[in-house]
């Protein structure tokens, strides 16, 4: 169960601080102004990763029991 609990709050951690964190830092600092069209879908798969995160921790807390 420890373990579980691990990547449970590790994934919220990801979830809610990193990935949202790290997009509104780049966002203030460089903005789309410094990528190139090939750049947006990055840091759109980048944007969409915390739903993905969260999706498959909480099949993986379900197939744990």
């Amino acid at each position: 169960m420890n373990g579980s609990w691990t990547v449970t709050l590790g994934a919220i951690a990801v979830s809610l601080l990193l990935i949202p964190g790290g997009l509104t830092y780049f966002f203030a600092n460089g903005g789309l102004a410094a990528v190139d069209g090939s750049s947006t879908v990055v840091i759109g798969l980048i944007a969409m990763l915390p739903g993905v995160l969260m999706g498959s921790t909480a099949l993986w807390v379900a197939a744990q029991g």
